[in-house]
């Protein structure tokens, strides 16, 4: 996961909860997948689990600043500790 998240801190990588593989994701739950170059949210649902080499973090296990980051939002009102 480290090089998938190269500008991150050692204390923000250990904040990113990914799931493992073959986990169920929950019906209606916000995901987003590290390994999408996009980094697009997309909706769980139930039926639905964890693929091997994939790396899913839940949203509701994330800070709001940390899951901006991750999700590429470049917005400065938006991110922690950014001069305005």
């Amino acid at each position: 996961m480290q090089s998938l998240l190269n500008d991150y801190s050692e204390n923000d990588l250990q904040r990113v909860p990914v799931l493992k593989s073959g986990t169920r994701l929950e019906q209606g739950a916000t995901y987003i997948n590290l390994k999408d170059p996009a980094r697009k949210e997309f909706t769980g649902m139930a039926h639905d689990s964890v693929d091997e080499g994939d790396y899913l973090v839940p949203k509701s296990e994330v800070g709001y600043d940390l899951w901006n980051r991750l999700i590429g939002v470049e917005n400065p009102d938006r991110l922690p500790n950014t001069p305005r």
